[in-house]
């Protein structure tokens, strides 16, 4: 039966595929995303048919019974009925992948599905990059290269794997756990080896997106794991709290400017982060209310958001008026508390059954990428397959794989889990 199910569970590779990589959409059978949305949708009754017992699948349920009420009255948000399997789709195949990985112990399905991951986060990466060199800020200004209308400049960078602007902060939160990956001295060669190259991937996207808040949280989601410890939780608490400390009281106002100036001073004035880096220090230097720029936007946008969120509090909006640049708020906005709320404990029941299937000792690199993810998803339009398929699958495994342990919570060894990874690469 088991063997059944381990063969079975294969197809979920086609599904990531089809899903993730760019390139796909081009390829016979793969072309055909809705298809393998559905087969990812259909899977679970044959694969994990518990997890129609559990907390998750109710929350999910009411949340896409709120979100089909809200299409069928004409919402202006979910304003088609793709939207709603979208909505769903994106988040029932992670979270249901999830929970076949973790409750079946089926080892190979995990090194496959990371396996797969990573070799589409290369041939998306060295796409990107040449096609970044020929044509500069490609992945953030879409408009500037493409008419109104018309894909077809695009479309033939995505024949060749080039990404997608939401897949590059979907890769964001992955990055803290490659850093703890790095510092197990007791990996395998070969593994060591993977982790460079897709800790070197990871930022060369968050680089090539365009996107200051990618980068600002690829420094933090680096820098962070690399002074914290594993299995230390008071030490790394004190050290937490002393960057908290040190941020908050000695970085002040004129550190700040002067800082920016060093990196006005060094970086290229063509690219996308200069303009940002000079709009931050005008803040800095005359206050938000004076500046006008992508950050003062982004301030009328939440904005938006939130005043349709005063109005509609209880039972949402029509959706109109939204700023559409917060997956939370925008939610939030049209569904009101009514729906969010199922939401919400659907994701919160999600970190807790994932936090039970990691090591205690790794789970803060997990918490860290979490928290990188969240803040993107309470300050980006980040609703996406890429996104959630990143948050809530491939982070999770990843820490598990990489934390060089078996399900006991004691330190061993390198697990049997890495040395099949050892063995499949």
């Amino acid at each position: 039966m088991k063997t059944k199910k381990a063969n079975l569970s294969n197809i979920y590779l086609l599904v990531i595929l089809s899903l993730t990589y760019t390139a796909s959409h081009y390829i016979p059978i793969l072309q055909y995303a809705m298809l393998f949305i559905m087969i990812g949708m259909v899977l679970p009754i044959r694969l994990v048919p518990s997890f129609f017992t559990t907390k998750m699948f109710l929350m999910l349920i009411i949340y896409a019974l709120i979100v089909f009420f809200n299409v069928f009255m004409g919402d202006n948000y979910f304003n088609e009925w793709m939207m709603l399997v979208y909505e769903v789709s994106y988040l029932y195949i992670p979270i249901t992948m999830l929970y076949y990985a973790f409750t079946s112990g089926d080892e190979r399905f995990q090194n496959r599905t990371l396996l797969l991951f990573f070799i589409i986060l290369v041939l998306t990466t060295i796409a990107t990059g040449v096609f970044s060199n020929i044509y500069p800020s490609v992945v953030r200004h879409y408009n500037d290269y493409s008419e109104k209308g018309n894909n077809d400049f695009y479309d033939s960078l995505y024949r060749f794997g080039f990404t997608t602007y939401q897949y590059t902060h979907a890769l964001v939160g992955l990055l803290p756990v490659i850093v703890m990956g790095l510092k197990n001295n007791r990996m395998p060669t070969k593994v060591k080896i993977l982790e460079w190259i897709a800790f070197v991937a990871l930022l060369a996207m968050a680089y090539y997106s365009g996107s200051f808040a990618c980068l600002v949280l690829s420094i933090v989601g680096v820098l962070i794991p690399l002074v914290i410890s594993r299995g230390k939780s008071n030490s790394n608490f004190l050290k937490m709290l002393s960057i908290i400390v040190i941020a908050t009281l000695f970085i002040t106002p004129s550190i700040r400017i002067s800082f920016l100036d060093v990196l006005v001073n060094n970086v290229d004035s063509e690219s996308d982060f200069y303009e940002k880096i000079i709009e931050l220090k005008d803040i800095e230097t005359y206050g938000a209310n004076s500046v006008e720029g992508d950050f003062s936007t982004r301030r009328q946008l939440y904005s938006s958001s939130v005043s349709v969120n005063v109005s509609g509090m209880i039972i949402g909006s029509d959706g109109s008026n939204l700023g559409n640049h917060s997956t939370f708020l925008d939610r939030l906005g049209t569904l009101g508390l009514l729906g969010i709320v199922p939401y919400i404990v659907l994701l919160i029941l999600i970190v807790t059954f994932t936090i039970k299937s990691i090591p205690i000792n790794c789970r803060i690199f997990y918490w860290i990428g979490l928290v990188i993810a969240a803040l993107l998803f309470f300050t980006k339009a980040v609703n996406s397959w890429e996104f959630w398929f990143s948050t809530l699958f491939i982070l999770p495994i990843t820490t598990k794989l990489l934390a060089g342990e078996g399900s006991s919570n004691k330190r061993t060894k390198v697990s049997q889990v890495m040395a099949h990874l050892h063995n499949l690469t």
